[in-house]
């Protein structure tokens, strides 16, 4: 699945030079979470499992010389109301579990 993605990204890279991306990842931890919690909760069955988990955000780095991180921002930063929903958010925080790239695509490094 990752070889994939970073193919659909280098022919993002091609098509629109010096433009950016920001989109949603998990790490492997987090994709096996929501699979369980989130798929299996809404009776889907194993085939809507998430497969593919980011380990480490500067894995994209090294796809091609033009991408670049411009910031990562996480959910649970900001005011999460609900003492369950803080402290979940905290700890998806610190584990790196789901958060947002935000990269820029097309200048060299």
């Amino acid at each position: 699945m990752g070889n994939c993605i970073k193919e659909f990204m280098i022919r993002l890279i091609d098509a629109y030079p010096n433009s950016e991306i920001l989109f949603d990842a998990s790490s492997p931890l987090g994709v096996k979470i929501a699979s369980k919690k989130v798929v299996e909760s809404s009776g889907l069955d194993e085939k809507s499992y998430l497969v593919w988990g980011l380990k480490d955000k500067k894995d994209i780095l090294a796809w091609d010389s033009r991408i670049r991180l411009i910031a990562v921002h996480y959910y649970y930063r900001t005011e999460v109301v609900g003492i369950r929903n803080k402290l979940m958010g905290l700890l998806s925080d610190c584990l790196g579990m789901q958060y947002m790239i935000h990269l820029g695509l097309g200048r060299a490094a």
